[in-house]
């Protein structure tokens, strides 16, 4: 089987704090420092926790060509590609993003902050259109938009701009 790395990954490295267990045991309520790493895939829209053997693989797989997995640990692959941050050949998503001509921080930006577990279809799987009572209830909820403008009540300088001919 032939891999790659995901396109366009990011990586992020959370410090933390969690309980002590063996001081907890003993008697002692203490925490102890964590570091987390996480992968940020735009294909799949996900961050996942990675181990750090799993990070030195996927910083030993290129992600602009395709390797022979048999020369990797199989259990890490394995895990890698059920978090999508290794593909194989017929990973569609992956190609798609490849080819798409998008800027990797545009990309990464819009398909990570995309609505998640939102369904807006009735029963039927159908999506209906708002309508006014809908609406209503809406603004009662949340108020009415923002405007387009802000209004400045005092500005500092005021600076007309020249009329131009089309």
């Amino acid at each position: 089987m032939k891999v790659r790395r995901s396109a366009w990954l990011l990586f992020d490295c959370q410090d933390g704090r969690t309980l002590d267990i063996g001081k907890l045991l003993s008697g002692t309520l203490a925490t102890t420092p964590q570091r987390r790493l996480y992968a940020i895939s735009p294909a799949s829209g996900d961050e996942q926790l990675i181990s750090r053997d799993e990070l030195d693989l996927l910083l030993a797989v290129p992600g602009d060509d395709w390797v022979d997995a048999a020369g990797f640990e199989r259990e890490l692959i394995r895990r890698l590609l059920d978090k999508q941050l290794l593909v194989t050949d017929d990973d569609e998503r992956d190609g798609r993003l490849r080819g798409s001509g998008w800027d990797r921080f545009a990309a990464t930006y819009h398909f990570l902050t995309r609505w998640r577990d939102v369904d807006i279809r009735d029963a039927c799987g159908d999506v209906l259109p708002a309508n006014q009572e809908h609406v209503r209830a809406f603004l009662e909820i949340n108020g009415p938009p923002p405007s387009a403008f802000r209004e400045v009540e005092a500005p500092a300088d005021v600076v007309y701009l020249p009329d131009v001919r089309p």
